[in-house]
């Protein structure tokens, strides 16, 4: 048990030397390089250059439990470090190793433990036979069988071996003791906790992936867990040895509920609005409205992705439709509902998950909704001020602007029109105010709030796309800009590729732009071009890796 433990320290603390390479010789950097000439996009592995060395995130952590023995450890994952957002939480370079991380992961694994073999139900799950001794055909069994999911591959006799005689070098009395120390040290293994890729070399600097890690890959990006049986008897018989293999793979995976979900959680962590701000039952009830859209337009229906934005229909009960103040839907369940004519709502800016995100002092903030369009529809930076131009403004960005004779926000707001901080407001404050009329929970209102005299118009501007009012109006102008969809094409590889910068070539960058453009905008179709890639399917070894 402590070797295992060992082990998974030692792996850990690579983690710490930022980009790494997941090579058996151990951490190594290196600059990425870009195709020098036009090629169609994800050809070549270089094209994405090296990927470093993914840790589980704490999201992918407990599903990995759960789907391994059925123990939900959403309270446990809370004893770990959080995962930093940017705006996704799997960017390598920033899961740093520390010592509450690795007490957490075997704190997780202590209680799964005891959940498993307190409980008759889920030790026939997990275990699958009843061991007579500590190391009797049973138990061999059990390791081979669940360390195969654990580790995403199939263990050699000999690491059956050493995992079988762990026990009783750790001095187990019984078989209880045995199947504890054994699960334990799977749960812990550094190759659950890290996404593990040696491959082998088919050419100078280009490593092509196992199909069980590729599988892997495939089943973290499209299912945000670690690959089922079926998945891995599919490699078995190598149904992903080929691009068509993997495209068949891939889209079987994404008609599964689990492509739903996770497709639902990409787009809470882009969009900003994965804790809601909410009691439970209308955050429930918000999140599901969100998540039907996306899976219906993405994944049922395959239309453009940009039709999440123009959609006159949404998913609602009775409480959130009486919340929006629409009809409501004849059963008593959820159901789809068409907008009231004459309704400025439509798409997911309309609802009271994206509604919810930005807000500030306990209100909206026209800024911070701008903001968040800018920077994650967009892809447009937006630079925070400095502390030297908030005090030429004699402006806090811990206080709300202050009362100038008038308390209404569009008043109080209007100082950011001129001065030092004029340039970076205009790109943002106009798009904010036109959403004001609509609260942080996505209800309509005509005035500030508690401020009857505070009428808001709802008029804003998207520089560069037009005027609008309204979210509605706003996702059309959305829908209908280029810049979005190359921004959706960059936010999907950022998550695909653990990397919140991933440094692409500006032509690989294009033609995967002019390839989505060219399907129709199509989100589904665009995953299934990229996990069949030869780019995806392989890794790229730096430069001193093959020196060394």
């Amino acid at each position: 048990m402590r070797a295992a433990l060992s082990a998974l320290v030692a792996t850990l603390a690579i983690g710490c030397t930022g980009f790494v390479e997941n090579g058996p010789s151990g951490p190594l950097g290196g600059p990425r390089t870009t195709p020098s000439t036009p090629t169609e996009p994800l050809t070549t592995p270089r094209e994405l250059g090296p990927v470093a060395l993914r840790r589980l995130t704490r999201d992918e952590l407990g599903h990995v439990v759960r789907d391994l023995t059925g123990v939900d450890v959403r309270v446990e994952l809370e004893l770990l470090p959080e995962d930093p957002e940017t705006p996704f939480d799997n960017d390598a370079s920033l899961q740093i190793a520390s010592g509450p991380l690795v007490l957490g992961i075997e704190r997780i694994a202590e209680t799964v433990a005891a959940r498993v073999l307190g409980d008759a139900a889920l030790r026939a799950r997990v275990v699958g036979c009843e061991p007579t001794a500590i190391d009797d055909a049973c138990m061999r069994t059990f390791v081979a069988r669940f360390g195969r999911r654990a580790l995403r591959r199939p263990l050699a006799d000999d690491e059956v071996d050493g995992f079988v005689a762990l026990p009783r070098a750790a001095g187990a009395e019984d078989v209880e003791q045995a199947i504890s120390i054994v699960l334990r040290a799977l749960l812990q293994d550094p190759e659950l906790v890290y996404r593990v890729e040696i491959g082998e070399e088919v050419s100078p600097g280009v490593v092509r992936l196992s199909s069980n890690e590729l599988a892997s890959r495939l089943s973290f990006l499209l299912w945000g867990t670690t690959p089922d049986d079926d998945l891995l008897d599919r490699v078995d018989r190598g149904e992903l040895d080929r691009p068509e293999g993997v495209r068949a793979v891939a889209e079987d995976m994404l008609r599964d509920p689990r492509a739903a979900e996770q497709l639902a959680r990409f787009h809470a962590m882009w969009l900003g609005y994965r804790r809601l701000p909410h009691p439970a039952a209308l955050a429930s009830s918000l999140s599901r409205e969100t998540g039907a859209l996306l899976a219906r337009v993405v994944l049922d229906e395959r239309r453009p992705w940009l039709d999440v934005f123009t959609s006159d229909e949404t998913y609602v009960d009775r409480a959130l439709a009486e919340h929006y103040e629409i009809d409501p839907p004849d059963g008593e369940g959820p159901a789809w509902v068409r907008y009231p004519d004459g309704s400025e709502r439509a798409g997911i800016l309309s609802h009271g998950t994206f509604l919810s995100a930005a807000s500030k002092w306990g209100d909206t903030s026209p800024t911070q909704r701008g903001v968040l369009v800018q920077e994650r529809l967009f892809c447009t930076h937006i630079p925070p001020p400095s502390p030297e131009l908030l005090r030429m403004a004699g402006a806090s960005v811990d206080e709300p602007p202050p009362d100038r004779g008038s308390p209404c926000k569009t008043d109080r707001y209007a100082a950011h029109a001129s001065g030092a901080c004029a340039h970076c407001h205009e790109q943002v404050d106009p798009i904010g105010f036109g959403l004001e009329r609509y609260d942080v929970a996505g209800r309509f209102r005509e005035h500030d709030e508690g401020l009857a005299e505070c009428t808001l118009d709802g008029r804003g501007e998207l520089v560069g796309e037009g005027e609008f009012s309204g979210p509605g109006e706003l996702g059309a102008l959305v829908a209908s800009s280029d810049r979005a969809q190359r921004c959706a094409v960059e936010q999907v590889l950022r998550f695909a590729l653990g990397e919140a910068h991933p440094e692409l070539g500006a032509r690989t960058l294009d033609g995967l732009v002019s390839r989505f453009d060219r399907e129709g905008g199509h989100l589904h179709a665009l995953l299934i071009d990229l996990v069949a890639s030869d780019a995806f399917r392989h890794r790229m070894v730096p430069a001193d890796d093959e020196e060394g």
